[in-house]
């Protein structure tokens, strides 16, 4: 019955450039611990938490601004697990990285991995999803394809235990939206209808309370249809968007993610009061939060709040109902980590706040906020135009991160060219000289602040850029 929009092609219609001091993103996502946004010209960045590689730079170091992804992979999807990273790359392949104990990079093995590899055997794929331990595509004809861990049935393959190392069909057909949580994979219809597979102990599949605690066969949910977008959270709840614009949530509610006013769990779907022309839903809802977005760009944001990640100033007390994030605006797309939110401005800006011990905020610190910060970074087109990457896999400054003192490094030089040094406020700090240019002398910036800085490098007919970490 509908093709468009689902919650995934919401976010990768998002495509805006603006001369803001903060990043600019044509796309975002979140992981249980980190971030990451997609520029304008399809490179990835990824910042936070790095235990298992899931930021896919070849190391295992945290990084608390965006770094580029190991490779020249070109992404329009990104989404987050526990411990792993799927990306669709914009020629509808599929790639992960990061943990794979169970099978979740889809490679055919369980070796984990710092840098992206590509799933087995899937093309033509239009959308993706992370679980906790599994993957799953959406591919074109309206099949879905999951992978890794199947203890709850969440492989859709009609049974439980055994998981599988390369992608498996799910059981139902005729999909336009997936969505993926801790051991539950959730699907719309092309009727508008929800169904889902896996685990349901606190009511996350929304099939009644008739409903086994574990399905490894499709349960619909009961009560709602015509959904364009869907999300499935960390801690067993589920949120919907419906074509008329209203919100409605059902499965785990202690801390009030359901938005009723209440902290009783429920098992079937539900509107949530006082939410109606909303646009957008986070892309993944977090440990236990929720925010939506209103088609006049204000963000709502309900549930879990101890480390501030509702944004609304404050980290003391949980938020039964929808309530507005008043320091932002212009919002069109938010995403959930397991305690921290990122945003997408109109500009093309991104912004977060909520739990940054591992730096997933990307403000170049790892204090909490409470309100929202610019994310730091910056991507620039052939043009200099911010929001395009141009060519940074080129330009690499080594060491980064570094005391102050590093040096340039090329895959090309191009001709013609000058750079200069900018300040994450956009400041010029210093021109390099032709030696500093080329490589051959280093650049001192042992009196400047710990922080993050830019790299510009300029010719007549384009720009590149490439961040370089100041940590002492």
């Amino acid at each position: 019955m509908r093709t468009t929009p689902t919650l995934h092609h919401l976010l990768a219609l998002m495509l805006a450039c603006s001369t803001s001091n903060a990043t600019t993103a044509q796309s975002i996502g979140a992981g249980a611990n980190c971030s990451a946004f997609i520029c304008n010209d399809g490179e990835l960045r990824t910042w936070g938490n790095n235990s298992y590689g899931q930021l896919g730079d070849s190391t295992i170091q945290a990084h608390s601004t965006g770094t580029p992804v190991y490779g020249s992979l070109s992404v329009r999807e990104v989404a987050g697990g526990l411990g792993h990273t799927v990306a669709l790359a914009t020629d509808s392949t599929v790639w992960c990285w990061g943990r794979n104990d169970f099978g979740a990079l889809g490679n055919g093995t369980t070796d984990w991995s710092t840098i992206p590899v590509q799933v087995t055997g899937l093309d033509n794929v239009v959308a993706i999803a992370a679980g906790d331990m599994f993957s799953v595509a959406l591919r074109a004809d309206g099949t879905a394809w999951a992978w890794g861990q199947n203890n709850y049935g969440q492989l859709g393959i009609g049974s439980t235990g055994s998981g599988s190392l390369v992608p498996v069909q799910v059981g139902i057909t005729d999909l336009v939206a997936i969505a993926a949580g801790f051991g539950n994979l959730l699907a719309i219809a092309s009727d508008g209808t929800v169904w889902g597979y896996g685990l349901n102990d606190r009511g996350q599949l929304g099939a009644g309370p008739g409903a086994p605690t574990i399905c490894s066969t499709p349960v619909q949910a009961l009560g709602i249809d015509s959904v364009v977008a869907l999300s499935s959270s960390r801690y067993a709840h589920t949120v919907a968007l419906c074509a008329d614009g209203s919100v409605w949530t059902w499965g785990y509610n202690l801390f009030g993610q359901l938005g009723d006013g209440t902290t009783t769990e429920r098992n079937t779907p539900a509107p949530v009061p006082g939410l109606s022309n909303m646009s957008a839903i986070a892309q993944q809802n977090g440990f236990g939060h929720t925010l939506a977005v209103r088609n006049d760009g204000t963000l709502w944001a309900w549930g879990y709040n101890l480390k501030g990640q509702l944004g609304l100033g404050s980290n003391n007390n949980n938020i039964l109902v929808p309530t507005q994030v008043t320091s932002i605006a212009d919002v069109v797309a938010v995403s959930c980590g397991e305690s921290h939110t990122i945003a997408l401005k109109s500009d093309g800006t991104a912004w977060a706040w909520g739990n940054n011990n591992s730096g997933q905020l990307g403000d170049g610190t790892i204090l909490d906020k409470s309100t929202p910060v610019a994310v730091n970074g910056i991507c620039i087109d052939d043009t200099g135009v911010p929001g395009l990457r141009g060519n940074t896999h080129a330009l690499h400054a080594y060491p980064n991160p570094n005391d102050g003192h590093f040096a340039l490094r090329w895959t090309s030089l191009p001709p013609h060219a000058s750079a200069t040094v900018h300040n994450a406020l956009g400041a010029v700090v210093i021109e390099l000289s032709p030696a500093q240019l080329v490589g051959a002398d280093p650049i001192d910036l042992s009196q400047r602040p710990n922080g993050t800085y830019h790299i510009r490098v300029s010719t007549p007919s384009r720009a590149i850029a490439a961040p370089v970490m100041i940590a002492r």
